[in-house]
């Protein structure tokens, strides 16, 4: 698929999706992720500052 001078094709528009499977793997991708805001740290936090917990 060729972008340069092609008119018909907008960058901007989201749907409908030409490509369900490049959806698919972003969805996979993001369910494979963490971030610190979304996991309770506050038990590790506290084994960490315990002398002796960690051996």
């Amino acid at each position: 698929m060729s972008i340069i001078n092609d008119t018909k094709t907008d960058p901007n528009k989201i749907l409908p999706m030409t490509y369900l499977w490049a959806r698919e793997h972003y969805k996979a991708g993001v369910a494979n992720n963490w971030t610190p805001e979304e996991i309770p740290m506050q038990d590790d936090i506290e084994q960490w500052k315990r002398p002796g917990a960690l051996t």
